[in-house]
């Protein structure tokens, strides 16, 4: 039923002027359509310069591709990650703007192949050889600059537990925009993983030469583009641990803010990346428990996803936690900074901690 749906929705939408006339009722999309296919900042956020593109024939699919995201090969995924709503929502919502039911019975069902649903094999292969390579040339964190960038950040402790979760790269490549030329910068490199928990992508901090905080450009952090969909995936940094409460994980939105609650609550940690790809992490069914670690912002974008990583694992104990703080944007690594073990109300009992336990290695090294 909710194939035959998409497929007259899509139909109801193409009679009544294409996905534009869809995108031109939300304000931050309507503001990207000006732009058209070119690299653009976050229609949802405004963050970043190059974060987000539609797609060439996105007039007729209403297709893009954002950063943090991924692809999202029609109008009804990109609506659903605007919004924030469930596929159901969103064709509701679309049906709404057209003129309603009547007009969706009117409507002949339309299906179409998206042209930039799913990356051909040749271009998987294509990205994952650029994976490969990045990773070949990367190295062990331990007395790299990504290193000192770390303990610029705050971060102590031991970093060779972290296996080769998170490594160092001294020369990857960057480009300002599509007209800017290739400039080189050290990176710290972390492992992308899929929604199975199987190597996928890499994630990287573009550094200074210094290691004195990331390089002076528009997008210091970006992740290479996967071979296949990342959403649902994380960077792990530590198994799951069992405790008295169940199997626990916590997750926070920056490798940094993760870095730094492992360090002093002693929690073992994953990375959602960014508030969007953190809500879609999926969770091995045998984890009870989630520790949540929102950053605090004036768009409330932080505790939004925790709230609703909270209302999508009914299943599960999800403790969510924000910095005490009276600022208006601050993150775990922040307060960590300022107030060390005691910016955490919350501390694992010594025998549920983190430390010295092994990271999981990279699969097919």
């Amino acid at each position: 039923m909710q194939h035959n749906k998409i497929a007259q929705v899509k139909g109801l939408v193409a009679q009544s002027g294409g996905w534009p006339a869809i995108f031109c009722q939300f304000s931050g999309l309507n503001d990207a359509l000006t732009k058209g296919t070119s690299q653009q900042p976050c229609p949802l956020s405004g963050d970043g310069k190059t974060k987000f593109r539609f797609f060439r024939d996105f007039k007729d699919t209403g297709g893009a591709y954002h950063n943090d995201v991924g692809a999202m090969p029609d109008g009804i995924e990109l609506l659903s990650w605007y919004l924030s709503k469930s596929k159901s929502e969103v064709l509701d919502e679309i049906v709404s703007i057209c003129g309603g039911k009547s007009m969706l019975h009117q409507a002949k069902p339309l299906q179409r192949k998206q042209s930039e649903n799913s990356i051909s094999q040749k271009e998987a292969e294509r990205r994952q050889a650029s994976i490969k390579r990045v990773w070949d040339g990367s190295q062990p964190i331990v007395d790299t600059i990504a290193e000192t960038y770390l303990r610029n950040r705050g971060i102590k402790s031991d970093l060779s537990h972290l296996g080769n979760n998170l490594r160092f790269h001294p020369k990857l490549s960057y480009k300002e925009s599509k007209d800017s030329p290739w400039v080189h910068f050290p990176a710290l490199v972390a492992v992308y993983r899929d929604k199975h928990g199987k190597p996928l992508t890499l994630h990287r901090t573009f550094l200074k030469p210094d290691g004195s905080g990331k390089a002076d450009v528009s997008n210091p952090k970006m992740v290479m583009a996967p071979p296949r969909d990342m959403r649902g995936g994380y960077i792990l940094l530590d198994k799951p641990i069992d405790a008295p409460f169940g199997k626990y994980i916590g997750i926070a939105e920056g490798i940094e803010n993760a870095l730094s609650v492992r360090e002093g609550a002693g929690v073992a940690m994953w990375v959602g990346y960014s508030d969007r790809l953190m809500e879609m992490v999926e969770y091995p069914s045998d984890i009870r428990s989630l520790l949540v670690y929102a950053d605090i912002e004036p768009s409330g974008a932080g505790m939004r996803a925790a709230e609703a990583i909270k209302a999508k694992h009914k299943d599960k104990d999800v403790l969510i936690m924000k910095p005490n703080s009276t600022k208006d944007k601050v993150d775990w690594n922040d307060v960590y900074r300022e107030h060390g073990p005691d910016a955490f109300e919350f501390a694992m009992k010594p025998e549920y901690q983190v430390q010295g336990i092994d990271a999981i290695p990279v699969e097919g090294e």
